[in-house]
């Protein structure tokens, strides 16, 4: 019998949406409250940290896409 994964079920996949999601939430949410400790005018904007790593991420995805896949990349038949 073949293991199936956790997030295989539909409704384990949702629970684990909605965490993620509430999580996201609460961040935003402490973003307000909490005190800052700034050394750059642009870490006072709301939502500074979550648009840096969002693009940050979109940068090294794309990155490792286009430069360095072709990099590593071997010939179909490389190993015959």
């Amino acid at each position: 019998m073949a293991k199936t994964s956790f997030l295989e079920p539909l409704a384990n996949r949702r629970t684990m949406m909605w965490i993620l999601g509430i999580g996201a939430v609460a961040l935003i949410g402490m973003e307000f409250v909490a005190e800052k400790h700034s050394h750059f005018a642009c870490e006072d904007w709301d939502g500074f940290y979550g648009a840096f790593g969002f693009i940050s991420g979109v940068v090294l995805a794309l990155g490792a896409r286009y430069l360095l896949a072709p990099l590593v990349r071997r010939r179909e038949n490389f190993y015959d």
